[in-house]
């Protein structure tokens, strides 16, 4: 009796169409079905993967398109390319560490596969691994000397490594390969923002959102750069309705807003709510946007309605007290791919990003921002019985630095041993506000001014946010550069030094951060160390409050 075929193919058209149309959970055992019923090595059951993962890609599909992957590579294990996109799959679930892992695999079994090095380059950046990104780029000029990709991403390598006229030359060499090169055109326009160079950034984008043969991935990027452009210069209404296009899944994960969640309801458009709606506004990137944003919570009107905020757990009491009128929670939402919803209780979501394109739309509102955050009164007095030693004494609060440093970001905040001006009054008495492991900064400083930082060893600053808004409260002023410490003193109302380069958030005010009436701010061109703004806060503390 003849042997049984394998039942054949299903057209990856018809397939992809039921996989999309499928409820959720029943599109996985659809598909685990189909592949567990392919062949290795049958050249029609790999064309027919080939044109499935290409559809669940464009759907942002990413879970399904990995299920087809994982099983290519069973299928296939010495194959480098299913490894390779199986990585990349993980990288836009947000899994980098997973991906980075199957790519380095992809390169075990052939170091040329020029397609894992640069899967590779963008995992290497969302991880921060900047060495390894680097040096994986360069291997792939090495193995592509004519390709204008390699060029352009050792390029992009190079400008995040703090190195703008390496980026340039690469990005020109780039051209040399191919002048029509999106790509390159592009960073150099991205090359000229980082520089300050607003109106040629600005130019570029314009010109290039109107090219009618641009695709649909480079024109969302485009318009979210433009973006971050327009509110450079205080162009408000135009910025705000771009920025929107941070969440589209064609912009690239390194740059977008996240989280990236998925909802049953509709966003919200401003409108008053109905007696008994509800919204839910969700805290979006990190902790010092998500408090910048929520600045303009108390000229939130919705009506009738009811407002949950979802935030993260170190943020939820204080936003509780701080926001009495709303039901304040941590996040829910689904982990890994999708950040589907998992709570129902609400008619209407809104990410806090987006809050400004609803109540900032011009430069009136900012003399209407101000003080809102309110610290724990056991902390308040917890700090304040630390501080009675000190009594006579001007105290002021410090960070210098972000958690996370790299040399781009290096020259966006300040080393301690650059503050030695501003820590030798005599009359003034530190208190540290940096988070994370800096200790030996603290002692090396003592040490070399003969002065004492006072800080706490009970006191986490990253994790116990209750306690440094304790310490804040009991504060005369508080200096940092654009870190998350800034944003809590300034919606605390704490006078405040913002020590930063020219950037979108000062929304095109010179004299002013625009956020908090609080804060002053001591501004540099985006192509000088913000340290250099460390002599004139010394003689701003000398002369009690004159720049």
């Amino acid at each position: 009796m003849p042997e049984s075929s394998a039942s054949p193919s299903p057209a990856p058209g018809t397939l992809l169409h039921a996989l999309l149309q499928a409820p959720a959970g029943q599109a996985e055992r659809l598909l685990a079905d189909v592949l567990a019923n392919l062949q290795p090595n049958l050249q029609s059951d790999l064309a027919m993967l080939g044109e499935l993962v290409a559809g669940l890609f464009g759907a942002s599909q990413f879970a399904l398109a990995a299920m087809v992957f994982a099983r290519w590579t069973e299928l296939q294990p010495n194959n480098p390319e299913p490894w390779s996109n199986l990585g990349l799959c993980l990288l836009q679930m947000r899994e980098a560490d997973k991906a980075r892992q199957l790519l380095e695999y992809a390169l075990e079994l052939d170091p040329s596969f020029i397609a894992a090095r640069y899967n590779l380059g963008d995992v290497y950046k969302e991880l921060g691994q900047q060495e390894a990104r680097l040096a994986n780029a360069q291997a792939c000029v090495a193995l592509q000397p004519s390709a204008a990709i390699a060029h352009n991403n050792l390029g992009t390598a190079l400008q995040d490594d703090g190195q703008p006229q390496a980026a340039k030359q690469a990005f020109l060499q780039a051209l040399q390969c191919d002048p029509a090169y999106f790509e390159a055109q592009f960073n150099l326009a991205r090359l000229a923002s980082d520089e300050g160079d607003t109106a040629s950034a600005t130019a570029f984008f314009e010109k290039a959102r109107a090219w009618p043969g641009l695709d649909p991935q480079r024109r969302e990027l485009v318009e979210y750069h433009l973006a971050y452009e327009y509110l450079s210069a205080g162009r408000l209404r135009e910025g705000w309705d771009l920025y929107e296009r941070g969440f589209s899944p064609l912009v690239p994960l390194s740059i977008a807003r996240r989280p990236d969640r998925h909802f049953t309801v509709p966003q919200w458009d401003g409108r008053p709510l109905e007696p008994g709606q509800t919204l839910m506004l969700w805290r979006e990137q990190g902790i010092g946007d998500e408090l910048r944003f929520l600045s303009l919570l108390p000229l939130l009107d919705i009506g009738e309605g009811n407002l949950i905020i979802e935030t993260e757990t170190r943020l939820v009491d204080m936003l509780q007290r701080s926001c009495p009128q709303a039901t304040v929670r941590v996040q829910q939402m689904s982990e890994g791919d999708g950040g589907q919803q998992t709570a129902h209780d609400y008619d209407l979501q809104l990410p806090v990003g987006s809050l400004p394109q609803l109540l900032m739309r011009d430069t009136g509102v900012f003399s209407r921002l101000g003080a809102w955050l309110k610290p724990a009164p056991a902390q308040v007095e917890r700090f304040a019985q630390r501080l009675v030693p000190h009594e006579g004494k001007r105290k002021v609060g410090i960070c210098w630095r972000s958690h996370q440093l790299s040399a781009k970001r290096n020259r966006k905040y300040t080393a301690l041993t650059d503050w030695h001006e501003v820590l030798a009054r005599p009359d003034t008495v530190f208190v540290n506000l940096q988070y994370g492991d800096c200790e030996a900064e603290l002692q090396a400083a003592e040490a070399a001014l003969g002065i004492s930082i006072l800080r706490w060893p009970d006191v986490n600053l990253k994790e116990d946010l209750e306690a440094v808004l304790g310490i804040m409260a009991n504060l005369d002023l508080v200096i940092s550069p654009s870190t998350a410490v800034l944003p809590m003193a300034g919606a605390l109302g704490c006078p405040t030094l913002y020590l930063g380069q020219r950037t979108w958030v000062l929304l095109g005010q010179t004299q002013s951060y625009p956020w908090f009436s609080s804060v002053h701010t001591f501004v540099v061109p985006s192509t000088e160390p913000v340290a250099t703004t460390l002599p004139a806060v010394a003689r701003w503390l000398a002369g009690d409050g004159r720049h």
